[in-house]
């Protein structure tokens, strides 16, 4: 796959670095209930926050967009929108921008982060309508967005001292359409034509992390089931914390009826697949229990559609300083899963498509050897 990125400073990605990892937000204290409408704005030196979109569309377009919030040393609660914008012949371009705090500003009472002046990156709505535009000389994008689903939450992760990270899945399921074009950094003419995303799928996170990115989380697996391919859609959100323990969150929806949530979960590994020193998960066992009902099957991750290495996109000077931080290596594939539900009613065979990812961390200069997922 061809890629087309533009130039980008250490600083821009060390800041998509720590905020690809880190998550969600809320206004101080820890005990603070995550708050998907408004930035915290924590002064602490770990402070991270972000808002993350991921997008398939039936034109076989891809886009990721992630607003985030970082405290640097010596810039406090710069925002930096990082999106990628995969084209259907496979090209691969990076829409990016960073503001500092005077540059971008937030609506305290509804959701709506908007970049100023110069550039126009803006995400912003009420449940459950939302709409979102990034723009720069790379490309733009413009897409309305319908959340089909209500928010789900992961438990608080709370280490000493009180450093936190705190996860919210505020759109499980987006319905989105739109229309994206390239800028002439891409090598298009001045105000080309508009392309027509067509209908799409995709899900957005809210994430705050107040603390360092592998104290808090050693990986992070996410899938989430669209309507192409099944009326009936999975959840899977399986956060491994560095004692090794899983927070996992998996429901079901069913045409016609409320979201179902299950407990007493299973996520374990079936095939694991190599990539140089590290593996991913290839194909899942998941069980869950909804009091008598159960939903059990496999998932397996079957077409890659981004692979996205930080070192891969720093110089040699670059990846020398990235070594006293932690690291991370994320995997976006589509995924198909044959799940059973069983309740009252009978055992129901539940067979559909996904979007997925897989995100792996290692500590800073001696990466870990990965155990296999197992509660």
């Amino acid at each position: 796959m061809k890629k087309i990125i533009g130039n980008f400073s250490l600083g821009l990605w060390l800041g998509a670095f720590f905020l690809s990892l880190a998550l969600a937000q809320n206004t101080v204290q820890a005990a603070d209930k995550l708050d998907n409408v408004k930035p915290a704005l924590l002064k602490t030196s770990d402070y991270n926050e972000y808002w993350l979109q991921y997008f398939l569309f039936e034109d076989g377009s891809y886009l990721t967009t992630q607003f985030s919030i970082v405290n640097f040393p010596f810039n406090k609660h710069k925002s930096i929108m990082l999106s990628t914008l995969i084209t259907p012949d496979g090209k691969r371009y990076v829409i990016q921008n960073g503001r500092s705090r005077d540059d971008w500003r937030f609506d305290p009472d509804k959701f709506n982060i908007t970049f100023s002046r110069d550039i126009n990156h803006n995400i912003k709505g009420t449940f459950p309508d939302y709409s979102l535009t990034v723009h720069n000389t790379m490309a733009e994008a413009e897409l309305t967005l319908k959340s089909t689903l209500p928010p789900l939450e992961h438990e608080d992760f709370t280490i000493k001292k009180g450093k936190r990270m705190a996860t919210s899945i505020y759109a499980p399921h987006f319905d989105a359409k739109g229309w994206w074009r390239l800028g002439e950094e891409a090598g298009a003419r001045p105000n080309a034509d508009w392309n027509d995303f067509g209908k799409g799928e995709g899900f957005g996170l809210h994430v705050l992390m107040d603390g360092p990115i592998d104290k808090l989380m050693s990986s992070w697996l996410r899938v989430f089931g669209i309507k192409n391919g099944s009326s009936e859609k999975i959840i899977l959100s399986s956060i491994e914390r560095p004692n090794g323990k899983l927070d996992n969150i998996l429901a079901l929806h069913l045409p016609g009826s409320r979201l179902i949530t299950f407990d007493e979960i299973d996520v374990d590994v079936l095939e694991e697949e190599k990539d140089g020193k590290k593996t991913f998960p290839k194909s899942l066992y998941i069980k869950g229990k909804n009091g008598d009902d159960t939903l059990e099957g496999t998932i397996t991750f079957t077409k890659k559609l981004q692979h996205f290495r930080l070192k891969d996109h720093v110089s040699a000077l670059e990846r020398l300083i990235l070594t006293t931080f932690p690291t991370f290596t994320r995997y976006h594939y589509k995924a198909e899963y044959n799940l059973y539900y069983t309740s009252a009613k009978g055992r129901q065979n539940i067979v559909g498509k996904a979007m997925s990812e897989y995100t792996q961390v290692d500590s800073a200069q001696n990466p870990k050897k990965k155990k296999r997922r197992k509660r």
